[in-house]
């Protein structure tokens, strides 16, 4: 039975908070992974969302008129006012196959700018084009370093979907 059991999803409302150490993008999700849960866009009422200083959270949600984002600035530490009341979220989303109607998203987006992913080009030879019996072996090694500025704009031209760093390595 399940009316004692452990719930794998947590409790009725999320502390939402980004605890990854090197991240430009982070998604935040009940449970970690992508897809693992109904309640990974149903963010509930009265659950608190912890921004530290030199990160901004995004919440993403729909209105009548169209997707809407909010910007959050740390340090912000509050609860959230949702349309998904923890009770009746279960009830209403009955309906819908268990998921919430009332969709949202939060992003957290590092703005301190010390993100690095090193890189690395193995060795191979270069020639001069008039002594091609010469060749100089050669390899490229460094680091970039990725900051976000414009994080609005940022947000307006990617829609902030699998962006890992991890990619780029």
């Amino acid at each position: 039975m399940g009316l004692f059991g452990k719930k794998s999803e947590g409790g009725l409302m999320d502390v939402i908070r980004c605890d990854e150490q090197e991240y430009l993008v982070w998604k935040w999700r009940p449970s970690g992974e992508a897809n693992s849960t109904k309640r990974e866009n149903a963010i509930r009422y009265g659950s608190s969302l912890r921004v530290k200083d030199g990160e901004l959270a995004v919440f993403v949600y729909q209105q009548k008129d169209g997707s809407m984002q909010d910007f959050i600035v740390g340090p912000y530490d509050q609860t959230i006012k949702t349309a998904n009341f923890p009770v009746l979220s279960s009830i209403v989303g009955a309906a819908f196959g268990g998921a919430s109607p009332f969709q949202a998203e939060i992003y957290f987006i590092n703005l301190s700018g010390n993100v690095q992913v090193r890189f690395g080009i193995p060795y191979f030879d270069v020639f001069d084009p008039r002594f091609l019996d010469f060749a100089v072996p050669m390899a490229v090694r460094g680091t970039i370093t990725f900051n976000i500025t414009d994080y609005k704009g940022f947000i307006k031209l990617n829609r902030l979907i699998n962006f890992e760093l991890d990619d780029f390595k």
